[in-house]
């Protein structure tokens, strides 16, 4: 046999091939923490589309390593799993009391990557019963192109971190979820990128010092954004697919399913108010932190919603929290400045440190104990409404505009406070839960001048398209309406529910905006007041008999329900907060900022109870001629 011959350069080239192979191949591997990818290889990564037989076999073949079993392979029937292209996955089980563990592998197959990632995983859950957990998968989708910055800086508002995770060309490279950058507060509402908060989740992760001293402020960093395709055990045959960190189904709009939203956020407001009956205004969930600040007007208006709670659930425990919080407002309601004459007689809510009183503030308490009053029949702050109602009625001008603020101390008499757009309508609408009980005309007459000079003079000359957004207007107009129909204020409030719809998301870029307000970046407040305001037209059309707008009003309130749920934190949007629990039932700012206030859970439940009435009016109410015949009436349930 002839002996084949081999130039040194041949033999050289297939030392260096063989030597670059063992170099990848060790970058390849597991590594400290479960960073196991080489620099580069995680970038331009290509859409993937798995099948839910895909993902199926995804989660089997990583529950298996997570045991230590050993994983069959079936490359017949799933090519995607094992095909030779750089992929990243993302294991992470959901604890019900702190912050999920999650593990991370980078392999030349999807299959590899999912295994090294369940060594990982199982390593940092060895404390854990892992089998009682519920385990979700996030498969690296598409990657960008290499891009650097510098830490300290904001992040251009291109980078989404409601979808796009990041994987630094760090030393091990680090790859963390779009739901880790939010919620660990990595990036903040304005996407401020945090040091401290990326060593805190380094340090979750166990991903070791030698990776956090790599991430400095003014540190130059390379990386890759990405998205991923998100799944996770459901206890069913099907695995529960998720996007932005929230199931995909599960927020269609019925009675029945708006009652366990209005019910849940019950539960967290119920959390969240302490003894002296004043609430966690604001609190931070990816920091696990309360705000000192306070706010009495959204004290008020919180009130009013767990009100429409209770008048839904009867739960004992809710009507003692909403007496504490009533207790609350009380206390810090005062009478006038004796300096602004002997004559005057009212009562007004006054800000903590009892240098002003706010118009808004006044009319809110009027609104949470007309309604308290209203649902319990318990008549006890009757003349404390009254005084309320006085105030409101010293804080008008001749013309029925308002004056805004009621300043306390001596150095700020002559101070007239800016124009708040909401504060007339929440004082109207609040004198008419008064009116509703004690029917005395001299609030009628406020609340109609009020609203008359609104509607005749500062909104005459604005167009349709440029009205502000003013819900608390539309309650007050509804109410009033009712005691004394005058056609100009059903125009306006016809012409705002117009400007409303004409920023009102039909359809739009992703499936989860669809229900939201004003476009690309919808907000959930901002969402929730206009279905409120919306809420009261469509009553108004009811009324008076104006079926196209009640269909019309009634489709965007449907879409608006599933949207507002899809902003409230269940077990599933909460698992990478340190606190999940302590979160649950609230309602997120947005997808993009995971903070609470009081008044986002208020605008949200007031919304839903008024959607789930109308639904339940509607579904009982006979057809018109020539349309669709309605739904059923609910079976009405013990509650």
């Amino acid at each position: 046999m002839q002996r084949r011959k081999y130039s040194n350069t041949v033999v050289v080239a297939a030392v260096v091939a063989a030597l670059a192979f063992i170099v990848v191949a060790i970058k390849l591997a597991p590594s400290c923490g479960g960073m196991s990818q080489g620099h580069g290889n995680f970038y331009n990564m290509r859409k993937i589309d798995l099948r839910t037989m895909d993902k199926k076999f995804i989660l089997q073949i990583a529950r298996q390593a997570l045991r230590g079993e050993s994983v069959a392979k079936d490359e017949e029937r799933y090519p995607l799993i094992f095909e030779k292209e750089p992929r990243g996955v993302f294991l992470t089980l959901a604890r019900p009391n702190e912050a999920a563990l999650t593990g991370f592998g980078f392999g030349d197959s999807i299959y590899n990557a999912t295994t090294r990632a369940a060594d990982v995983l199982r390593r940092l859950a060895k404390a854990e019963d892992v089998e009682k957990l519920r385990l979700r998968v996030d498969v690296m989708d598409e990657s960008t192109d290499e891009h650097k910055h510098e830490l300290g800086k904001k992040w251009g508002s291109s980078l989404d971190i409601s979808l796009h995770g990041m994987m630094f060309d760090t030393s091990p490279a680090a790859a963390f979820m779009p739901e880790e950058l939010r919620d660990w507060g990595i990036f903040d509402k304005k996407n401020g990128f945090h040091v401290a908060q990326i060593h805190k989740l380094i340090k979750q992760r166990k991903l070791g010092n030698a990776l956090a001293d790599q991430f400095k402020e003014k540190k130059i960093v390379h990386y890759a954004s990405f998205t991923t395709v998100s799944f996770m055990e459901s206890g069913k045959e099907e695995p529960l697919q998720l996007f932005r960190g929230n199931r995909v189904d599960g927020f269609d709009a019925t009675p029945d399913r708006l009652l366990t939203a209005i019910r849940s956020a019950g539960e967290y407001l119920k959390k969240t108010m302490h003894e002296d009956g004043q609430f966690d205004y604001l609190y931070y969930p990816d920091r696990s932190k309360s705000s000192t600040s306070y706010n009495e007007l959204r004290h008020a208006g919180t009130l009013y919603a767990m009100a429409q709670i209770y008048d839904l659930t009867k739960d004992p425990a809710m009507l003692a929290a909403i007496k504490r919080g009533l207790d609350y407002l009380q206390k810090i309601s005062l009478g006038p400045d004796p300096a602004d004459g002997a004559n005057l007689d009212f009562r007004a809510v006054a800000e903590p440190a009892e240098k002003y009183s706010k118009l808004g503030g006044t009319g809110l308490a009027l609104l949470a104990f007309g309604e308290y009053t209203q649902v319990t029949g318990d008549q006890q702050y009757l003349d404390l409404m009254r005084a309320y109602g006085r105030f409101v009625e010293y804080m008008q001008q001749p013309n029925g505009d308002m004056r805004m603020w009621y300043y306390r101390r001596p150095e700020d008499k002559n101070k007239t406070g800016e124009k708040v757009l909401y504060y007339p309508g929440e004082a109207f609408y609040g004198l008419s839960k008064l009116y509703w009980l004690d029917h005395n005309d001299r609030w009628k007459k406020v609340a109609l001048r009020g609203i008359d000079y609104i509607a005749n003079v500062r909104d005459a000359g604005v167009g349709t398209d440029k009205l502000e957004h003013d819900h608390w207007l539309m309650y007050a107009i509804n109410e009033w309406y009712r005691v004394q129909a005058q056609k100009n204020q059903l125009a306006h409030a016809n012409r705002l529910a117009d400007a409303f719809l004409s920023r009102f998301n039909f359809e739009a870029k992703y499936p989860d905006f669809v229900g939201g307000f004003l476009g690309n970046k919808p907000q959930c407040t901002a969402s929730a007041t206009r279905l409120e305001g919306l809420s009261a037209v469509y009553r108004l059309a009811k009324l008076t008999n104006d079926q196209e707008r009640m269909d019309r009003i009634f489709k965007a309130l449907t879409l608006g329900a599933s949207f507002l749920m899809r902003n409230q934190y269940d077990d599933i949007n909460t698992m990478f907060f340190q606190n999940p629990e302590k979160v649950i039932g609230g309602y997120m700012a947005s997808y993009w900022n995971p903070e609470i206030e009081i008044d986002f859970v208020q605008h949200a439940t007031s919304a839903l109870v008024n959607i789930r009435q109308i639904m339940i009016e509607r579904a009982q109410a006979p057809a018109p001629s020539g349309a669709t015949p309605a739904a059923p009436p609910e079976k009405k349930k013990k509650h």
